[in-house]
């Protein structure tokens, strides 16, 4: 326990972690643009009441080889945050075996809102945050007043061409977006031509896009009206505007992907008639590329699994790198793995949901994360994909499109979506600023060992590097605990943590006491976010009956816990000095009035004299017989900066003082003599402390949390009284497929439709869904 002295030590000395990138001063490797590692990281749902569990998995796998665990890093970093990029939540995870699973417990005041949860090692922040999986969700704080409406003012209708810009001759399809003032007064929309006369109904999605048709539009002007709930109507012009000379498409038929550029008789050739084509992967990283003659149509093909899952730009540039066009699809590989015995089952039943195993060997090397929830709790609870998707396009890599909601709905919503998408990227004056082209600078180093405290060791003037300097790590919550490390070139130094749980209390200093240093320490979370643009919340008032089973639910459960902590093994690590020669406990011997007595008198092999003014050690190496006048000095483990000091500790204060009187060889440093001295109550005795002391409250490893999914294996269980509501029926982050497998779970008392989501990656590391339903009904039905 600590005393009250240490707490107050540590209020003092506490040092807010700066921030500072370690390749400042001293420019490190350079690594691929391309990760060499995946992170993919799902959660058992994402809607979510304040109070309950997100239940999450990562895996972090080789991206040579997705089967693989990645060697480059140790611990995951979690993250809860919310629209405004404030932290609810964070976490360190340990990764075994290429997984890390846990949960995080909402707060009960959370208010409701959109959040992020997002996941990255240490190595992942060499790159921008746009890298980092994310999954988007909603908490609903049931205390808050849903929504019934928005904002009911004049707002607008932005209207896109797929060839991006202006309508023209050859365009087909335009996707449109109404403001969030104009979609909740929307009723329906229609297209009329020049002479007044309807063209087509145009459908409008919930989130507030949609799509129009413009086969057989003749002439130079439509008419799109928006007709509102109000009684009042909005009319936007459509113009024919002229032709930029050719059209390109990109679009997915069965399992190809083609793009195609035709030109038309209005494109003037340039003095070089060569453009080139690209595609970029949805982290703008350039998976392909080749030349195309200017005024000869091109058309290519590629297999779906040619290029990369998820979505892909197809970007059409001039020799001077000007982008022209941008054609954006999103290649989606679908497949159905996993279905239940049958489609109805009693309170209490068994279910056995088995495996399809025509697809195992694509998949035989992949571990998977296998939620069973309430339907309408996941992302797939919409009838179309959230507004949010719509304005931030890259959150549809975690939406959970799979074959069974991939309807010709969805397809058009997507498609929608992608053409609002092309445009934003076409018109973004920085749309490559920050991404990483061929390779970036290894700023982070990876964490194979352990988890990682970082920083840099400068002079407070100048700001320059230090050099050759010896730091030295204690923690103070586990004070034999005690490591060395020299400051590298640039002034930069790097720890790693051994296998600690919670916050643990930590010192650090140099060892150099007489130097003008001061001490910053990296941030152990990343501090930048990806940009996106605000949306309203997707809940309103028609999820009243969700929202309240739900709640239902969470209140009858809430008494009964359903998991535990890992039993992780402790542990135990020896500060590295092993046994020393010399060992002394002052309770063995009768009571001295100081130090220096206690020192001269008692301790063989030392000497502590006083020369004018200043106290100073001597130590004699017994096998040897080498004298040492410079030893390191510990009180408590930390280092004694003034020798004077010691005589202001009372031998009364003293629990033990040990010797190691050789030299001593701990990682880069020598040590010539060590003096530990060890006072009962571990609050360094009152010593003054090195001017570059830092102490830091740091946040290591969060234990693994365990699901504990429910059985009922016995007549005594089934029979039982106790009310069994659950919204999460089962979670497995870590199941390992094999062939002609079943996985038994139970239902709950609650009659319900439930989704059974399997999700992870397969051999090429591109993600995986697999979703499919049951229902449980009361037993007369």
């Amino acid at each position: 326990m600590k005393t009250y002295f240490n707490i107050i030590l540590l209020c003092i000395f506490s040092l807010t972690l700066v921030t500072q990138s370690v390749s400042g001063q001293n420019k490190p490797a350079q690594i691929p643009a391309n990760p060499l590692e995946i992170i993919d990281l799902e959660t058992d749902r994402t809607l979510y009441l304040s109070g309950e569990n997100i239940w999450f998995r990562i895996f972090c796998v080789s991206k040579n080889d997705p089967s693989k665990a990645s060697s480059l890093s140790y611990a995951i970093y979690v993250e809860l945050f919310d629209a405004q990029q404030k932290v609810v939540s964070k976490q360190k995870i340990k990764i075994i075996d290429g997984v890390a699973s846990g949960k995080i417990i909402i707060p009960v005041e959370q208010p409701t809102g959109n959040y992020f949860l997002r996941a990255y090692t240490r190595y992942f922040r060499n790159y921008p945050p746009a890298f980092y999986p994310q999954v988007t969700m909603t908490i609903l704080n049931p205390d808050q007043v849903l929504r019934k409406y928005r904002n009911e003012n004049t707002g607008t209708v932005k209207i896109i061409s797929q060839n991006q810009g202006g309508i023209t001759d050859s365009d087909k399809i335009a996707a449109f977006t109404l403001s969030d003032d104009l979609l909740v007064m929307a009723d329906s929309l229609k297209l009329f031509d020049k002479d007044e006369k309807v063209f087509s109904d145009v459908k409008l999605f919930e989130n507030g896009s949609g799509l129009l048709y413009l086969d057989n539009f003749s002439g130079n002007k439509l008419n799109l009206i928006l007709y509102l709930s109000n009684g009042d109507s909005l009319l936007q012009e459509i113009n024919r505007t002229p032709s930029p000379g050719y059209t390109a498409r990109s679009q997915i038929k069965n399992d190809s992907v083609y793009y195609t550029i035709t030109f038309d008789d209005t494109y003037k050739k340039p003095d070089d008639p060569n453009l080139k084509l690209a595609i970029y992967n949805d982290h703008f990283l350039k998976t392909f590329q080749t030349n195309i003659v200017a005024g000869e149509n091109y058309r290519k093909s590629f297999y779906k699994f040619e290029i990369s899952q998820g979505i892909n730009h197809f970007v059409l540039t001039n020799q001077l790198d000007s982008t022209l066009n941008i054609q954006t699809v999103y290649n989606i590989q679908a497949r159905q793995l996993i279905a239940p015995e049958k489609m109805k089952y009693s309170p209490r039943e068994k279910i056995k949901l088995e495996i399809r195993t025509e697809d195992l060997d694509y998949l035989a090397s992949s571990v998977f994360s296998l939620a069973v929830v309430k339907k309408g709790t996941s992302s797939g609870r919409f009838n179309s994909l959230p507004g949010f998707l719509v304005k931030n396009p890259l959150s549809l890599l975690n939406y959970e499109i799979t074959s069974s909601t991939l309807s010709e709905s969805f397809e058009e919503q997507i498609k929608a979506c992608l053409i609002l998408y092309q445009e934003q990227l076409l018109q973004s004056q920085n749309f490559w600023a920050g991404k990483p082209s061929g390779t970036i600078n290894l700023d982070w180093l990876p964490e194979t060992r352990g988890v990682t405290l970082s920083g840099i060791v400068r002079d407070k003037e100048t700001k320059l590097p230090a050099s050759d300097q010896s730091l030295l790590l204690t923690n103070l919550s586990k004070q034999e605990d005690v490591f060395f490390t020299r400051v590298k070139e640039g002034g930069l130094f790097n720890f790693s943590m051994p296998l600690y749980f919670s916050r643990q209390d930590l010192f650090l200093s140099t060892l150099d006491l007489n130097t003008n240093n001061e001490i910053l320490v990296n941030t152990d979370f990343s501090e930048d976010f990806p940009e996106f643009n605000q949306a309203p919340l997707a809940i309103d008032f028609t999820y009243r009956d969700l929202i309240e089973s739900m709640l239902v639910n969470y209140q009858l459960s809430i008494a009964k816990e359903e998991n535990t902590l890992s039993s992780e093994t402790p542990y135990t690590f020896s500060s590295g000095f092993g046994e020393p020669e010399i060992s002394i406990k002052l309770a063995d011997y009768i009571d001295l009035p100081s130090m220096d007595v206690v020192l001269n008198e008692i301790v063989p092999f030392v000497k502590f004299r006083e020369r004018k003014g200043q106290y100073k050690f001597t130590i004699i190496d017994s096998q040897t017989n080498l004298i040492y006048t410079d030893p390191l000095v510990l009180v408590d483990n930390i280092p004694l900066a003034n020798m004077n000091d010691l005589i202001k500790i009372h031998p009364s204060s003293v629990e033990k003082i040990d010797v190691i009187n050789k030299t001593f060889y701990l990682g880069d440093e020598v040590l010539q003599g060590i003096v530990l001295i060890t006072t009962k109550t571990g609050n360094f005795g009152g010593i003054s402390l090195p001017e570059d002391a830092t102490f830091i409250n740091f946040q290591t490893l969060q234990p693994m949390a365990r699901f504990q999914n429910h059985e009922y294996s016995n007549g005594e269980e089934i029979t039982s009284p106790k009310p069994d509501y659950r919204t999460l029926l089962y979670w497995n982050p870590s199941l390992k497929l094999k062939a002609n497998m079943d996985v038994v779970l139970y239902a709950s008392d609650h009659p319900s439709e439930y989704e059974v989501i399997l999700k992870g990656i397969d051999k090429k590391g591109n993600r995986f869904v697999s979703v499919s339903e049951f229902e449980i009904v009361k037993e007369n039905e």
